[in-house]
């Protein structure tokens, strides 16, 4: 026998679905870190590491077969680390995916067509919200390209507005 220096990813020795998420920094997110799917643990994150360029965080993450069908094409993920405070003195709102999630980290997704689109296939790439806000607020679906824009003055673009890019 050979001893590895470290212990084999659970993808290279057990059958399911690897992904890719790609966001701009890695918050409290680590290697065993859980992703839930409807407050339930379907996967967890392998791995994690800096971009090529640097430009952001590469995220690992694990399905095991019986829970791969549940990531689809249009699945959207966000960091479920900590809990989300909303509202006001008189009407205060405190959402947290889970208390492991508020002590250890992890992520959340959802498939907003169910089934419609495809499965997700293997290293298929998403972009990792920072909050199920984020994810509401700005509903977009990042693939393998992020789009900047840059306005002339602050403020003088908003949600909505159409965006013309040239043939």
């Amino acid at each position: 026998f050979k001893a590895l220096k470290t212990a084999p990813l659970e993808s290279d020795i057990s059958p399911g679905l690897t992904i890719q998420l790609h966001t701009e920094k890695l918050n409290s997110l680590d290697v065993g870190s859980p992703v839930y799917f409807r407050q339930i643990q379907v996967g967890k994150v392998e791995r994690h590491s800096l971009e090529k360029d640097g430009s952001g965080v590469v995220v690992r993450v694990f399905f095991a077969p019986e829970y791969a069908g549940l990531v689809r094409e249009d699945s959207r993920f966000w960091n479920a680390g900590g809990i989300q405070v909303s509202g006001s003195l008189a009407h205060l709102e405190v959402e947290a995916e889970s208390l492991d999630s508020i002590i250890a980290g992890g992520i959340a997704f959802d498939t907003p067509s169910g089934e419609k689109a495809g499965p997700a296939t293997k290293d298929s790439k998403f972009w990792l919200h920072s909050s199920k806000t984020d994810v509401e607020t700005y509903p977009f679906q990042y693939r393998q390209r992020r789009i900047n824009i840059e306005a002339p003055k602050p403020r003088s673009i908003a949600i909505g507005d159409e965006v013309y890019y040239p043939a």
